[in-house]
């Protein structure tokens, strides 16, 4: 990755898009999840039905959220890692070189 003719980021794809982020999407109202979540001591930020989750430490994050959606009783219509786009990991290193 290179802005004027600095290098920036040299690694593989799948290493530069990789992310902790989870992407979870629910059926229900996810404010229940997000709550649950945030007093587990995640970060959370939801869009309409959409969450994304970032925890930081050794927690599983998948059974985290799976025990919550089990408690809560909110359905669940998707759950996978979050993958960041070229554009996405490009302003953040840009950001961060400002």
């Amino acid at each position: 990755m290179l802005n004027e003719g600095q290098l920036l980021r040299n690694e593989p794809l799948a290493e530069i898009q990789a992310s902790n982020a989870v992407r979870v999407e629910v059926l229900d109202d996810p404010a229940p999840l997000a709550a649950a979540l945030t007093t587990r001591g995640a970060s959370v930020s939801v869009a309409d039905r959409t969450l994304e989750v970032v925890m930081d430490g050794g927690a599983d994050l998948f059974v985290m959220i799976r025990d919550i959606l089990a408690d809560t009783g909110v359905g669940l219509r998707s759950l996978g890692a979050k993958q960041a786009t070229l554009e996405d990991v490009y302003l953040a290193v840009e950001e961060f070189t400002e």
